[in-house]
């Protein structure tokens, strides 16, 4: 309503304003089994349930992310990804979620040999890389058992060739992995003596 001091005279004028809600941007999802994380030269596949938008990596030196929301992991630590949309009332909306890239397990083990079945048990001799993995030994013929934490091995009643594993569980987007070492263990001589 408009009134003119003057006059005294008033006019009422209505107009309709639309008041358009801002749309959001739906929480990103990932159905991987490690969640939000990938591993160096491995993938991880992202979505998001608003359809029309555009992603990206914030840090491209830690991982790169295609037009279909697929992560590839490049170097480790983490990286925030977005998925934004230009709503109809022209303003940028976004949802970001943060990725963990990791380096793929490693490991070197070894055993020094010569050993015998009476010579007592057998440590690890050489263990490089990743921790934290589990060790098993094949074939387990003669008795021969390892410490599955240690990597230590008792040998058997008799000796034989034999193949050490050690495991390491797939975690944080990484596939398990093995280093194996091969060891030889010598039957000790035995005899009798009589008179």
């Amino acid at each position: 309503t408009f009134t003119d001091t003057n006059t005294g005279c008033s006019s009422t004028v209505t107009a309709t304003v639309v008041v358009t809600l801002q749309p959001e941007v739906k929480p990103i999802s990932t159905t991987a089994p490690a969640g939000f994380n990938a591993c160096i030269g491995g993938t991880l596949q992202l979505t998001d349930a608003t359809s029309g938008g555009t992603w990206k990596s914030l840090n491209g030196a830690i991982a790169t992310i295609s037009a279909s929301g697929l992560v590839t992991g490049l170097s480790a630590g983490t990286v925030d990804i977005t998925y934004s949309i230009l709503t109809s009332c022209g303003e940028p909306a976004a949802d970001t979620v943060t990725i963990t890239v990791n380096a793929a397990p490693s490991a070197t083990i070894a055993y020094a040999g010569p050993y015998c079945t009476n010579g007592g048990t057998i440590a690890l001799t050489t263990h490089t890389g990743t921790l934290g993995g589990t060790y098993s030994i094949s074939p387990t013929t003669g008795g021969v058992s390892i410490d599955p934490v240690t990597g230590t091995i008792t040998p058997g009643t008799t000796g034989g060739v034999y193949t050490v594993t050690y495991t390491v569980a797939a975690s944080g987007g990484c596939s398990i992995y093995t280093a194996t070492a091969p060891v030889t263990i010598t039957t000790a001589p035995s005899g009798t003596v009589s008179y």
